[in-house]
């Protein structure tokens, strides 16, 4: 294949510049003889409605929102319903030449009601960058392309503002519905949270939690007095029983107040010992002035201070131990009594603490109804002004640059394609099937076999 195509490359060139020069004289004939023109109108898209941005809608205009806009566009104009609306246009279908409505376009003479050769001719061209896009019709005559274009836009935009006034009404029923529900929940959550004013006696709560709380506060501090008091005895208490164990261990006597040295003095018994010991002691120093001490009344004397000592010091450590446990008692008593009031006072805080928190539980509860309620009266209050603004803001976001198209002077030039490369490739299919009879027709008469067959049946014939 490969040789055989080397051996006629000249053949096959020749055929595709023959089928290229055919495709030129196409592209002439139907760019002089059979002229098309096209008439443009632009559209532009434009920016949402500025009503809703003080709404605190976001509604930033970018490139992406138009850019889905004008495909829809596109994709409406590959309708066949929607090209059908067209073709029904009387405007469409009138002859620009002719008044009598007998007389139809050229465009409907030709192609019929064929809204796959309108999707060909009407057709939308976008400019995505720039936000804009034109709608072209193409046609044999100016006047008609210009007459077909200005039709097909108001068929086009006809459509624009019925859809647009069809999902307005549909959006606004929508909200109104919404708004009557909202309304009615509003209404409903306000009746609720009287009533629990009501029920709560809330303004009344809001003095008493005031009260409660100062009563806390004085608890509090009772609380803490009492607490340090009662640290303070037991610490007195501690110190007291450490002062009695030490006293008893190096086996002296404790150091007691000034009031119980005192009150020890005082006692009877010890008074009435003294007092004897006093008068032995002066029955002694007479005896011992005396010129002739009675010795054996000396000795007596003596003997019975000895004693007398002996039970004072009997009686007077009684009274210490006595003083000294007394003391002890006492300094626990009287932690025992401030750590009994400390903790009916923890008690009665935490009852007041309890109360205080039910209350303000009770508060908050309200408070976050009032919280609720203010919501839903935010949300009522958008609800209101987006059904406003639905209902003053126009929907339609697609008009026109200008509405009448000026009458295209230059026609089209033809699609190069659909003449060059069908001519180049006829006339490349040409060479191929007379490429072997060519060469047969350049053969000897007689000679040795070739690589084709036929050429060899020609010889022997």
């Amino acid at each position: 294949m490969a040789i055989c195509l080397k051996r006629f490359a000249a053949v096959l060139a020749a055929g595709v510049v023959v089928g290229v020069l055919v495709g030129a004289g196409s592209f002439g004939y139907v760019w002089k003889y059979r002229p098309r023109y096209t008439a443009v109108i632009p559209f532009y898209i434009k920016p949402p409605d500025q009503a809703s941005s003080n709404a605190g809608v976001n509604l930033a205009f970018v490139n992406d929102d138009s850019e889905r806009l004008i495909r829809q566009q596109m994709r409406l104009f590959d309708q066949e319903a929607f090209l059908m609306e067209v073709l029904k246009d009387e405007e469409f279908r009138r002859d620009p030449k002719n008044a009598d409505p007998k007389f139809t376009t050229p465009w409907i003479m030709e192609h019929g009601h064929d809204p796959q050769q309108l999707k060909e001719d009407l057709r939308i061209v976008p400019y995505f960058a720039s936000a804009t896009f034109e709608l072209h019709m193409t046609c044999a005559d100016p006047a008609e392309a210009q007459k077909n274009v200005q039709a097909a836009a108001r068929v086009y935009l006809q459509f624009l503002q019925t859809t647009a006034s069809q999902q307005k009404s549909a959006k606004l029923a929508g909200l109104r519905k919404s708004l009557e529900m909202e309304t009615a929940n509003y209404q409903n959550m306000a009746s609720l949270v009287k009533q629990y004013a009501q029920s709560k006696q809330i303004d009344v709560l809001r003095t008493k939690i005031d009260v409660e709380k100062l009563a806390l506060q004085e608890l509090n501090t009772r609380f803490a007095e009492a607490s340090a008091i009662s640290e303070a005895s037991n610490a007195q208490y501690s110190a007291i029983r450490a002062m009695r164990a030490e006293a008893e261990a190096n086996h002296v006597g404790m150091k007691l107040s000034p009031e119980m040295e005192e009150a020890i003095s005082r006692d009877a018994t010890l008074v009435q010992l003294s007092n004897q010991r006093f008068g032995l002691e002066q029955d002694q120093a007479g005896e011992m002035s005396k010129n002739l001490t009675d010795a054996p009344r000396l000795k007596e004397i003596r003997a019975r201070l000895e004693k007398l000592e002996e039970q004072i010091s009997r009686v007077l450590k009684g009274l210490r131990d006595d003083a000294a446990r007394h003391m002890e008692e006492t300094a626990r008593n009287l932690w025992k009594t401030q750590q009994s009031l400390a903790d009916k006072y923890r008690v009665m805080q935490e009852e007041q603490k309890s109360l205080v928190a039910s209350l303000g539980a009770e508060m908050m509860d309200y408070q976050q109804r009032l919280d609720d309620l203010k919501f839903q009266h935010d949300n009522l209050n958008r609800m209101k002004m987006e059904e406003q603004i639905a209902e003053s803001s126009d929907s339609q976001r697609i008009a026109e640059m200008f509405d009448t198209p000026s009458v295209p002077t230059a026609a089209n030039l033809p699609d190069w394609r659909w003449h060059f490369i069908p001519g180049a490739s006829a006339g490349l299919l040409l060479a191929l099937i007379l490429s072997p009879w060519l060469a047969s027709r350049r053969m000897p008469a007689k000679g040795p076999a070739t690589a084709f067959p036929s050429q060899t049946v020609g010889s022997g014939g």
